[in-house]
């Protein structure tokens, strides 16, 4: 089961309020073909973009869904509760991503932070262009935004113009609104299509309050210390292979 990265979070929200933010679409827009936009433009974005031709075998068949790499060790687990829980995606679920609630979470939107103008604007194009997906929001975190909480900026009404944000900002998007197997397809788009290395996190009700310059750096800081972790494991398995290669040989 492939794995994919969501933020730190804090006790469970449960309150009225959050529970009016899910989205409530029917599960055969979200689980029994994919992210419906993808599903209408999949034909088009695989002769445009060469790149992003293996993303949709998943759910679409006639391709391989797996990430530039070749592997899904590119999708870091979600990270959903205080001690660091990581949990993996389920693509056959119609469930949110952090399984509080039959219906996706927030709004159906991308929060990206942290990116240049022409690499935002590649976001765009990707997205609402490539991709056909219109409907999804796409909203560049302003310096004021980082200062207020992460729900808080996915609402933003009208979404704001691009403003560049302060030197040193680790490039983070949100997901919000979306299922397992929506999530998966988006960010393996973005990621075969040569997006600059970005972290993608989930929006849950328990990071929905977390102030989003806190939520970037732990999020960020979580991502490279599991990238430090399976560098540390790759190189324990070659020094092991190593070692059976001179043992096989000083056995011959």
């Amino acid at each position: 089961m492939a794995q994919l990265a969501v933020a730190r979070a804090l006790p469970a929200c449960s309150s009225p309020a959050a529970r009016t933010r899910r989205v409530r679409r029917s599960n055969h827009q979200g689980l029994a073909g994919g992210a419906p936009w993808l599903a209408a433009g999949r034909c088009r974005h695989r002769c445009r973009h060469r790149a992003a031709a293996g993303l949709f075998g998943g759910l679409f068949g006639g391709g391989s869904s797996s990430s530039a790499s070749g592997t899904e060790e590119e999708l870091e687990p979600l990270e959903t509760d205080e001690g660091g829980l990581m949990v993996a995606l389920d693509v056959s679920s119609s469930a949110s991503l952090d399984g509080s609630s039959e219906e996706p979470f927030g709004p159906l939107a991308l929060l990206a932070v942290g990116f240049a103008a022409h690499e935002f604007e590649r976001l765009r194009v990707l997205l609402h262009e490539e991709m056909e997906a219109e409907m999804v929001k796409l909203v560049p975190a302003s310096v004021a935004m980082l200062e207020g909480s992460l729900g808080s900026a996915l609402e933003q009404e009208p979404v704001p113009a691009f403003e560049q944000a302060p030197l040193g900002t680790r490039r983070v998007v949100f997901l919000s609104g979306m299922y397992a197997a929506e999530v998966m397809e988006t960010i393996s788009a973005f990621r075969e299509a040569g997006v600059p290395e970005t972290v993608f996190a989930a929006a849950v009700p328990n990071n929905w309050e977390r102030v989003l310059r806190e939520l970037v750096q732990e999020v960020y800081a979580d991502h490279a210390a599991m990238k430090r972790q399976r560098q540390q494991q790759q190189q324990q398995q070659q020094q092991q292979q190593q070692q059976q290669q001179q043992q096989q040989q000083q056995q011959q």
